[in-house]
């Protein structure tokens, strides 16, 4: 999706001996910090801001600070109940974070979360072909048109026509490297 851009270096670099715990801990640190900066580079100005506004409408009470209530909230909102316990398999023992803590995060539930708080524009809770390709592009100018529908395919995985959140999240984990890696991938594999 967008997320998946983060940049870690070799784990070659890092040294994980017990003798050096301190010196891990720091470089983990750092690298954290650099992982954002890397990721917020590589998006492009108009990808940042839909994201961020994605974001902000999740966090519903604006401090900043995304929480697992206003999350559960707004899946339940559009009838798509996450249980604590599903929660916790998605997200672990996170509770609340904030946008670049989540970037760093990287996690897959959080991508098909804001994939449909930003997509799903009647939020009904479901992700049409026209909301898709809207989405698509909000993100990014200049995208092929037989990108829409193969892109669309990739989420909808039980093809009736609609994008639901755990389709979203499943995308999210099934590609790992990210819904433009596997488009720019997969879709040139079968232009050539």
């Amino acid at each position: 999706f967008f997320f998946l851009m983060i940049r870690r270096p070799p784990r070659s670099t890092l040294d994980r001996s017990s003798a050096a715990s301190d010196v891990y801990k720091r470089q983990v640190s750092t690298q954290s910090t650099w992982d954002i900066h890397i990721c917020m580079e590589k998006l492009s100005p108009k990808m940042l801001a839909v994201i961020k506004s994605g974001f902000m409408a999740l966090d519903t009470n604006k401090d900043g600070i995304l929480k697992k209530d206003e999350i559960l909230a707004y899946c339940k909102s559009i009838h798509n109940p996450i249980t604590e316990e599903e929660y916790k398999s998605y997200m672990g023992d996170i509770v609340q974070m904030t946008f670049d803590e989540m970037a760093v995060q990287n996690k897959p539930f959080m991508q098909g979360v804001l994939m449909m708080v930003i997509a799903d524009k009647d939020k009904d809770g479901k992700i049409t072909f026209s909301e898709f390709k809207d989405f698509m592009n909000s993100m990014e100018d200049g995208l092929p048109e037989g990108v829409f529908a193969f892109a669309f395919n990739m989420y909808d995985a039980d093809h009736d026509g609609k994008i639901d959140l755990q389709e979203c999240i499943q995308a999210s984990v099934k590609h790992p490297q990210g819904l433009r890696w596997q488009i720019n991938h997969t879709f040139n594999q079968t232009m050539v």
